[in-house]
């Protein structure tokens, strides 16, 4: 797998993770990826307020969620790429068959903007 490849499949399956998050918590008050945050000074933390935003609103300090992930790129011949989370192990042949297999482990990090739910906050 090139190098392009490798950056736009990382890329989506990054982008479809904070999508899948975002509706299983829509329910809980919880933001991940907020659209709207704001930072009153370079020295202040980013907060994020509700939307609608309310006249008691004080708003929520997001909190950045670090991620360092390690990543397996299988190439087998003749089957194509796979990327994996985790470790994984080269496997040579069943009932006696040999495959050849390329395996390059990368780590990916990044960093996903999470405001958690506030205490007493009620969603829809």
């Amino acid at each position: 797998m090139n190098l392009q490849t490798f950056v736009k499949e990382t890329l989506i399956q990054l982008a479809k993770g904070i999508r899948e998050a975002q509706g299983a918590l829509q329910d809980t008050g919880a933001m991940i990826a907020p659209r709207e945050v704001w930072t009153p000074d370079a020295s202040s933390h980013a907060i994020v307020f509700s939307a609608p935003r309310k006249s008691n609103d004080v708003g929520r300090p997001i909190s950045m969620v670090e991620f360092d992930v390690s990543v397996t790129v299988e190439e087998k011949k003749g089957k194509g790429a796979e990327i994996r989370v985790g470790s994984g192990s080269i496997g040579f042949g069943i009932f006696g068959r040999k495959s050849l297999t390329d395996q390059t482990t990368s780590r990916v990090k990044f960093t996903v903007p999470v405001a958690l739910p506030a205490e007493g906050e009620t969603t829809g």
